[in-house]
């Protein structure tokens, strides 16, 4: 496993949030797939999701990604879903083949332990892309760097 810092960047997203314990994470790329099936959208890109921590909860605030291949509006029938012109983080610690590790939070203490060591300061949200190899999800973790230069 290497971790590297890189940056992350996706256009032309579908999004959607929810609040679900850690090892449901599957649900919300499957709730994806399903939309673009029913949809008629065209997926252009890995699938992915962000988690952060909610205090006192044993649940995390998730928000699922599909990127498609040109801008759209969403209909009102799914007012679930959001559209994102584009995710953009500059600067990120990202570990990849994070699937070797039991879970993604897992392979998230080995991202936090190597900015410890290179003193570097994360931020609180974690983004996993996920790509599909032969039905099993290879995961690479992306962990925002906050700028600490910005008051």
């Amino acid at each position: 496993m290497k971790i590297e810092q890189r940056p992350l960047y996706m256009k032309n997203l579908i999004n959607f949030s929810r609040e679900i314990l850690p090892k449901e994470w599957e649900t919300g790329l499957n709730t994806l797939q399903v939309l673009e099936l029913n949809e008629g959208l065209y997926q252009s890109g890995p699938l992915f999701f962000s988690i952060k921590d909610i205090q006192d909860h044993e649940e995390k605030s998730f928000t699922f990604y599909m990127p498609i291949n040109w801008a759209t509006e969403i209909p009102p029938e799914l007012d679930s879903l959001t559209f994102t012109e584009e995710l953009s983080i500059r600067n990120a610690v990202m570990l990849r083949q994070a699937d070797n590790e039991d879970n993604f939070l897992a392979a998230r203490e080995k991202i936090e332990q190597y900015a410890k060591e290179n003193q570097i300061t994360l931020e609180d949200t974690s983004y996993v892309i996920c790509t599909d190899v032969f039905g099993e999800y290879v995961l690479d973790i992306y962990i925002p760097i906050k700028d600490v230069s910005i008051k």
